[in-house]
């Protein structure tokens, strides 16, 4: 597990083969320790616990905001609600992001099953929404984010 490096207060380096990564994609955490936003989410956080948590959560969250994206895009393509797919789970998911997950994902479900699309899409491309700043392409971070994808292909 990462942690508090000697004197200068200033955080270990997270490694993709950090612990609190097992069971997550390796692409998918090498993103998001790559990514610069990613990167100034947890600059401030002093506390390794809730660090490791954030860095956790985020990677999670890429990959749950990337499905509800690519389950929008197909509903309004084929006009069908979408099936998700199962999410990937970390061997040992860190509170507060596991409960956030839970509810993100709890909340997609119920857009799905509202039968609008719409409400779906707003969940993604809302103000504060993961859309905002999560990249469309993996690993384009200086690239278009989900909601700017979504809203110029509506």
């Amino acid at each position: 597990m990462p942690v508090v490096a000697g004197c200068s207060g200033e955080p270990a380096k997270i490694e993709p083969t950090d612990s609190i990564f097992a069971g997550l994609p390796n692409e998918t955490v090498k993103e998001v320790i790559d990514n610069p936003k990613a990167q100034k989410n947890v600059a401030d956080v002093k506390d390794v616990e809730s660090r490791n948590s954030l860095w956790q959560g985020m990677v999670r969250n890429f990959i749950e905001c990337r499905a509800a994206a690519k389950a929008y895009q197909s509903w309004k393509n084929t006009g069908q609600p979408p099936q998700l797919p199962p999410p990937p789970v970390p061997k040992t998911p860190l509170q507060p992001s596991d409960s956030d997950m839970s509810n993100f994902r709890k909340d997609m479900i119920k857009n799905i099953q509202s039968g609008d699309p719409q409400i779906l899409k707003k969940m993604i491309t809302g103000t504060g929404s993961c859309g905002e700043w999560i990249p469309m392409k993996p690993g384009d971070s200086s690239g278009q984010t989900i909601a700017q994808s979504i809203e110029s292909h509506s």
